[in-house]
């Protein structure tokens, strides 16, 4: 046999085949150990008659969270682009967050996956990236097991 390279021969090559075993079917996960989600859900809406930082509205909710522990949040919503805050109790009056989120989840919703060293009060505050936005939202809390 011959290499055709541009409607030219070319070198000679050779061609060798073998029979490969077929792959073995696959195989089922199973976990070494299974724990149960449970996943708490808050509707809300972001309207002129709620709160307003830096003319945005926003919602808060408190969570108590143990140090150590994972929470994960997700804020999503068809009407609003969600922005998700955590703040301790001091920086909710100063306006440091802890943690923030614009676009973490799918599309544009909000997500945050929150560790906390120390164990305490929590506010999650549920707000948006445009100013003077509204509109409805859901706001998803999840505990995630220790180990």
């Amino acid at each position: 046999m011959k290499a055709v390279d541009d409607g030219k021969a070319g070198a000679a090559y050779k061609l060798t085949m073998r029979e490969l075993r077929p792959l073995p079917a696959p195989v089922r996960a199973k976990p070494a150990t299974t724990a149960s989600l449970r996943m708490e859900s808050y509707g809300g809406s972001l309207d002129a008659s709620d709160g307003e930082v830096n003319k945005r509205y926003e919602d808060e909710y408190v969570f108590h969270v143990e140090g150590g522990q994972t929470m994960l949040f997700f804020l999503n919503s068809s009407a609003i682009d969600p922005v998700l805050q955590i703040y301790d109790l001091p920086g909710r009056t100063t306006g440091r967050s802890i943690d923030q989120d614009d676009d973490g989840g799918s599309a544009q919703n909000a997500f945050i996956a929150f560790s906390p060293k120390d164990s305490g009060d929590y506010i999650v505050r549920a707000t948006s990236a445009n100013e003077h936005e509204t509109g409805a939202y859901t706001l998803r809390a999840v505990l995630v097991p220790a180990d």
